[in-house]
């Protein structure tokens, strides 16, 4: 099973607008792994991380038996992160029809 997670913060969570709590997430992994569900986690790394927040997300991803896969936030254009990313640095734009 594929579980979209995407942060282990709060605040992250919030600005993914993920609209659960990492409780919650955790729960939901709890649930997965008692119903003998294999998981994939899926966390959005965003490219102002630091080596640090690298290193603090790798540290929780050995603790855990699951795969952790890291995504990078990408502004695909139409979405909100596209919209309020686009000002700030010139992007290209492809139609691909």
């Amino acid at each position: 099973m594929f579980l979209g997670i995407e942060a282990l913060d709060e605040d992250a969570l919030k600005a993914h607008r993920k609209r659960v709590t990492l409780n919650e997430n955790l729960r939901a992994l709890e649930i997965a792994r008692s119903l003998g569900l294999t998981v994939a986690i899926n966390i959005i790394a965003d490219p102002s991380w630091d080596e640090a927040r690298f290193a603090a997300v790798r540290d929780w991803a050995l603790t855990v038996p699951e795969v952790v896969h890291l995504t990078v936030a990408t502004p695909y254009p139409g979405t909100e992160l596209w919209l309020t990313e686009s000002g700030s640095s010139p992007r290209a734009t492809t139609r691909l029809f």
